[in-house]
């Protein structure tokens, strides 16, 4: 079987979360979403990058952010997530964890019904730091999520 299956109005796939196997069922996948991806790159073998095409190509409004870049695969990036100006269906990071940590507080204020930490983005110290703020991160692969392959990008 095919590592997701899409059917009806949700997404059934299987993730591969801290060394176990299980069945998840993550979401709807109806619709669209306003995504901030927070570590967004224009360099297409990052992460960051893929998550944009991905999201992009599944028709989801994307708001890249990197102080280091005014454009990723033509959207417009923004220097921080409080630089964004709609609140977010979901925010998702692609940053290591001691940079990430850093983007938290901003995560709290700006607010987003979804936060999802992709693999390599979450530590000890990190999750401590969002339980503090009341952030419930997921911590799963955001692409795999929507249905979406990262080695198709």
């Amino acid at each position: 079987m095919d590592p997701f299956h899409r059917g009806g109005e949700f997404c059934y796939h299987w993730l591969r979360f801290i060394g176990y196997d299980f069945p998840i069922v993550i979401l709807k996948c109806v619709g669209t979403m306003k995504v901030a991806i927070i570590g967004a790159s224009r360099d297409r073998q990052k992460y960051g990058n893929r998550a944009v095409m991905a999201y992009v190509e599944q028709g989801h409004s994307v708001f890249p952010v990197n102080p280091n870049a005014q454009e990723v695969e033509g959207l417009k990036v923004y220097p921080s997530l409080t630089d964004v100006p709609d609140h977010m269906d979901r925010i998702t990071i692609y940053l290591p964890p001691e940079v990430g940590i850093g983007v938290l507080g901003e995560i709290a204020d700006h607010g987003a019904t979804e936060l999802f930490l992709n693999p390599g983005s979450e530590s000890g110290p990190l999750l401590q730091k969002a339980e503090e703020l009341g952030l419930e991160p997921i911590l799963a692969c955001a692409m795999l999520n929507i249905g979406q392959r990262p080695d198709r990008f």
